[in-house]
C-alpha cells in the first residue's frame, strides 16, 4: 500500500489537470500564514471538502502567475471574499469587488491540487474515502 501512494503521486505529476477536470485543492497559505481558526479554517475546510472545476490555465492575477483558475459552487457567505478572482494581497488591501468573469473562482498552482479527475464521481470517492479514513 505504501508503494501505491508513490505511484499515485508520480501519476499526478505525469498527468497534469486540464480545463474541465474536477479537483480538490488545499490552501497552503491564507493571507501569508496558515491558521486553524476563524475564516481561514472555514476556507481550508471548504476547499478540502468541496469539488471545484478548472475553467482556465496559466492565468495572471495582480502580476502573479497561477497554474489554474478553479470555479466553485455553493460558497458560504463568510468566505465568499476569497472567491472573487482577486489575489490574497488585493483582498488584504480591501478589494472586494469580483473581477468580471472570475466570480466564484480561486487561483491555484499545481502543488495545491490534491486530487483531480475528468470524472466528478472519482473526486467524490476521494472525499468519501477521506471522510471515513479509508
Amino acid at each position: 500500500m505504501k508503494h501505491m501512494k508513490h505511484i499515485k503521486e508520480f501519476n499526478i505529476f505525469r498527468n497534469k489537470p486540464k480545463i474541465g477536470d474536477y479537483v480538490i485543492c488545499k490552501e497552503g497559505l491564507v493571507n501569508g500564514q496558515i491558521t486553524k481558526d476563524g475564516e481561514d479554517a472555514d476556507l481550508i475546510n471548504f476547499l478540502s471538502n468541496n469539488i471545484g472545476k478548472i475553467i482556465d490555465t496559466n492565468i495572471i492575477i495582480a502580476d502573479v502567475n497561477y497554474d489554474y483558475l478553479i470555479k466553485y459552487y455553493n460558497i458560504p457567505k463568510d468566505i465568499y471574499l476569497y472567491f472573487t478572482g482577486n489575489s490574497s494581497f488585493q483582498i488584504a488591501c480591501g478589494e472586494t469587488r469580483p473581477i468580471p468573469g472570475r466570480e466564484d473562482t480561486r487561483a491555484f498552482d499545481l502543488d495545491d491540487i490534491v486530487e483531480f479527475s475528468k470524472n466528478k464521481e472519482e473526486v467524490e470517492l476521494y472525499i468519501a474515502s477521506k471522510k471515513y479514513n479509508l
